[in-house]
């Protein structure tokens, strides 16, 4: 469980926040497993869906976004990032969009809140430093269903592509490389803060 939370009226602004900016997420803090749940197709930056052998370069610095295959509004490929995430962020506009198996789904993360170097969450008006808040656990990001089921992405010998956790400019941004066996697709971030925050 989380320990040290910070004032209720900042945690309840932060919680509407995220609301706002994802409505499909869903916060619990107030938990002995607290979490983040939040859709797949409203949070990542890009979203491409290309037939097996036609998938693009991932060591490529710009993937282009193309959800036609997702088929309704997506259907001509000229619906815009930004749209797509309103779109896929809200349940009750998502319903019936689903990500197929034969389809090499390629998904670009990154997000600017998380401070990589000082451990904190930046929400412009206040910093919230996460290391005592944690209970000395590292924030785990991962890709799990609805129903409990975990994510699994193909990758060749469970090896990601790329992982670079830019500090400067607390950049998180991942890829991973699609070729043949199974690996979920899970990464835990640590920081020497937690260290102090356990022996405490």
């Amino acid at each position: 469980p989380l320990k040290n939370l910070p004032h209720p009226f900042l945690l309840k602004t932060a919680t509407n926040f995220i609301s706002k900016v994802s409505p499909g997420a869903n916060v619990v803090v107030h938990t002995d497993r607290p979490h983040v749940e939040a859709p797949l197709g409203g949070t990542s930056q890009v979203v491409r869906g290309d037939e097996p052998g036609n998938e693009p370069n991932i060591a490529c610095r710009t993937i282009a976004e193309d959800c036609s295959v997702l088929g309704g509004i997506f259907e001509k490929g000229n619906v815009s990032a930004s749209r797509r995430k309103r779109l896929l962020s809200n349940p009750a506009k998502c319903e019936g969009y689903a990500f197929d198996t034969e389809t090499v789904f390629t998904f670009e993360f990154y997000q600017n809140l998380f401070d990589a170097q000082t451990y904190s969450l930046d929400l412009g008006f206040a910093k919230i430093g996460c290391s005592n808040v944690l209970n000395g656990q590292p924030i785990q990001w991962l890709g799990k269903m609805k129903d409990g089921r975990y994510l699994w992405v193909s990758v060749g010998r469970c090896v990601v592509y790329s992982l670079i956790i830019a500090l400067f400019d607390c950049v998180i941004y991942f890829v991973y490389l699609t070729i043949g066996a199974y690996c979920t697709q899970s990464f835990q971030i640590w920081h020497e803060k937690l260290l102090d925050a356990s022996r405490t």
